[in-house]
């Protein structure tokens, strides 16, 4: 573990629903072990600089929880970040070649800043979504809360777009153009909560992250 306090906190909560779904693969509960918010809340956390950014994923049905947990861990939330969920790369435009959407996550994880610019070019093909469950509507986008405590720094030029296109993975698994934003928001130290993997320059806990 890194010997500096995390400037970013990363966390994806294993929220548990208030319902369940039909089906074997159908919700949180038939992936990974699941908690309610109370515990949520609880949960340890590693040592935080005084000036720390939070990057908490939050579940549309449960809004009003996602702020409670943020509170009770010392943070304000401020601002938030939308992934839309896009079709995967070969379903997009011609199978033969790199689509739109392909290219913009490329550039989106090596240019230089000019991301907003890539966003424009993905035109009527970007608009596709992947939908997935939910009650009210069919749910195709994930809402991750920005907050902070203290006074944290961030990356100059501000060049970051609250929303971005990423196909969706496995079950609850956040995409690599996620991972690319955070890292061009704020500096690190970053510190992942409930991560599933290991991450190059993160420190990762997890019951899935294993070693590092």
């Amino acid at each position: 573990m890194t010997s500096r306090p995390a400037h970013v906190l990363l966390a994806d909560p294993a929220w548990k629903f208030g319902d369940a779904l039909p089906g074997k693969g159908r919700g949180a509960s038939k992936h990974y072990a699941t908690m309610p918010v109370n515990e949520i809340q609880r949960f340890p956390l590693p040592p935080i600089a005084d000036d720390c950014w939070l990057f908490l994923w939050r579940v549309s049905a449960m809004p009003q929880e996602a702020l409670d947990v943020a509170k009770t861990w010392g943070f304000r939330v401020v601002s938030e970040v939308v992934w839309v969920k896009a079709p995967p790369v070969g379903r997009v435009g011609d199978k033969n070649k790199k689509s739109v959407l392909d290219r913009t996550i490329r550039t989106f994880e090596k240019d230089d800043g000019s991301l907003a610019a890539a966003l424009e070019t993905m035109g009527n093909e970007a608009r596709k979504v992947t939908i997935g469950m939910g009650h009210s509507v069919r749910m195709a986008h994930e809402v991750c809360l920005i907050a902070k405590r203290g006074r944290p720094t961030r990356n100059s030029p501000l060049n970051v777009p609250s929303v971005f296109f990423a196909p969706r993975g496995e079950h609850s698994a956040k995409p690599e153009a996620f991972y690319a934003l955070v890292e061009r928001f704020a500096p690190g130290p970053y510190v992942e909560l409930f991560a599933r993997r290991q991450r190059k320059g993160w420190v990762c806990l997890g019951d899935e992250a294993g070693g590092p």
